[in-house]
């Protein structure tokens, strides 16, 4: 027996998986700007309640990214190769794309003003 239709299948996901990675971070990544990229799922009544009182906020001075698990598949894909554990979760990226800082959870508003600053000592857009 061959095992080749499982070393294609296996080959076919590993490929979809790259290339998943790849399509977000192509979308994501684009600019050299410091980010906050929120992941969250519509699911999700804390992740719901986080995103609007981000929204609220005119203070937070760096690019903020929404990225829902739900869909398209490669949002899931990408945020479990970046290891997040819980929902929301809250990525702090430098202008080199780089990941600073990461929360899993819902956090309190004062704590992520205090992150950004400290991860990024104040920087602005």
């Amino acid at each position: 027996m061959s095992n080749e239709p499982a070393d294609i299948i296996i080959n076919n996901i590993s490929g979809y998986i790259n290339n998943a990675i790849d399509n977000i971070n192509n979308t994501l990544l684009f600019n050299n700007k410091y980010k906050m990229i929120i992941i969250y799922s519509d699911k999700c009544e804390y992740c719901q309640e986080y995103l609007d009182e981000i929204d609220k906020r005119k203070d937070i001075n760096i690019d903020i990214i929404k990225l829902n698990v739900d869909y398209p598949m490669d949002n899931k894909i990408w945020s479990k190769a970046h290891g997040v554990a819980r929902l929301p979760c809250t990525l702090f990226m430098d202008k080199d794309n780089k990941i600073r800082g990461k929360v899993d959870g819902r956090i309190p508003m004062d704590k992520i003003l205090m992150d950004i600053n400290k991860i990024f000592e104040g920087i602005t857009k």
